[in-house]
């Protein structure tokens, strides 16, 4: 095992998911300091949606995930488990 995976097999899931809604929340704030040229129909691929920060038309048609604000509430709240 790797010096990373020793870490994270002594986290805790409640410690877990923390990191995740923090990672999330870097992410989303990366995007938005520097968004990315990306097509509206390739934003799917992203975990992130690239298109935030940008003022695109149908921008949500393509969503596949929920807002990353819902995401890092749910992860949070433990509401993921339902």
């Amino acid at each position: 095992m790797t010096e990373m995976s020793n870490r994270l097999a002594g986290l805790s899931a409640e410690e877990k998911r923390a990191l995740l809604a923090r990672a999330l929340e870097k992410l989303e704030a990366g995007v938005k300091q520097i968004p990315m040229n990306v097509q509206p129909a390739q934003a799917s691929m992203f975990i992130i949606n690239p298109l935030t920060g940008r003022k695109v038309q149908f921008a949500n048609l393509f969503m596949t995930h929920p807002p990353t604000a819902d995401r890092i509430a749910r992860l949070r709240s433990g509401d993921w488990r339902q």
